[in-house]
């Protein structure tokens, strides 16, 4: 018998170290990444993830210990999220040690585990598990679990570059959004749907919650009389967006949003189809911390019929935005 007790910080230095290697490893296996850049990757994923350490807020990594012993046997890691209609919890990591294994020790961690969500108030937990895995797919299928959603893969030879530099004028974004993401080996579901771009009704349209889209704004920076400058606001669709907080972030005399022209004009897009991504040099992206309380968040994807579910952390990867608090949530 196993039971569950709070990670210690020399644990949680020898835990973290262990998983980048060990994501890194099932990232590259699985097809996603290249072994040259899986330990960069992966170390940059947990360090958006993970930016206090162990003490980050809404993140529980427990050790496994043999009840008998005292042994450590595993870890399990949870996060959740409670800001929501249905408070639910994310299953980021369950390892048992080789020496630990076929004695039942995942099942009674996960069931364990599901004590503790029900003590948080969680109505519901996910986890994401590689198609390889097959031993913790069969266990998962046994506890309960059911596919929410699925990805493919297909492997292709190197493409042929049609899309052209990021400054070509009149470039189809939807198809270059797609490219990029495809490009860094990101994870994500493209949707078609009823051409929409207002938050509130596309939340609807898709059925994800509002909290968990990101609404774009285009914000004109007004550096001094005779200059102005541009930045792409992201931030959760529940919010808006703080104009004298992005003045305060680039010490600039003044900010508005800027006209539905020049947005278009920088963006590619029509208003309420703008992607929270910048493909042009002349518009610097900024997003708010809060759009990472969601592991998975959804945008329009440069079309007002056509959106992207993806996981907060690899928008963050591939978007490269300033992370900064811009958002007033009400």
């Amino acid at each position: 018998m196993v039971h569950l007790t709070p990670m210690t910080q020399p644990d949680f230095e020898d835990f973290l170290e262990s998983d980048i290697r060990q994501y890194a490893a099932e990232r590259t296996e699985a097809g996603y990444w290249s072994e040259a850049e899986a330990m960069p990757r992966s170390r940059t994923e947990h360090e958006v993830l993970l930016p206090q350490g162990l003490a980050t807020k809404d993140h529980y990594i427990y050790t496994i210990r043999e009840r008998e012993t005292g042994a450590a046997a595993g870890v399990i890691w949870l996060k959740v999220s409670l800001d929501s209609s249905r408070p639910s919890g994310f299953i980021f990591d369950l390892e048992i040690y080789e020496q630990f294994r076929r004695k039942g020790y995942a099942r009674q961690a996960m069931l364990q585990l599901e004590e503790v969500a029900r003590g948080l108030g969680l109505q519901q937990l996910g986890l994401h598990v590689f198609a390889h895995n097959a031993n913790a797919r069969a266990l998962y299928e046994s506890l309960g679990y059911a596919v929410a959603s699925l990805n493919l893969l297909k492997p292709l030879p190197p493409p042929i570059d049609t899309i052209g530099p990021t400054t070509q004028p009149g470039a189809d974004i939807h198809a270059r959004l797609c490219a990029l993401l495809d490009r860094e080996g990101a994870e994500y579901r493209l949707v078609e749907h009823t051409p929409e771009g207002r938050t509130e009704l596309i939340a609807k349209i898709r059925g994800n919650r509002l909290e968990q889209a990101i609404k774009s704004i285009v914000v004109q920076i007004r550096i001094n009389k005779k200059k102005n400058s541009y930045c792409l606001a992201n931030v959760p669709g529940d919010c808006s967006v703080d104009l004298e907080r992005i003045r305060a972030h680039f010490d600039a005399a003044g900010t508005a949003v800027a006209s539905r022209e020049k947005a278009e004009g920088l963006t590619g897009c029509v208003i309420g189809a703008i992607p929270p991504y910048a493909f042009d040099d002349r518009l610097s992206v900024l997003a708010d911390p809060l759009i990472l309380e969601n592991e998975e968040v959804v945008f329009n994807a440069g079309r007002l019929d056509r959106s992207i579910f993806m996981r907060s952390a690899d928008y963050i990867r591939t978007a490269k935005p300033q992370l900064t608090s811009i958002a007033i949530r009400p």
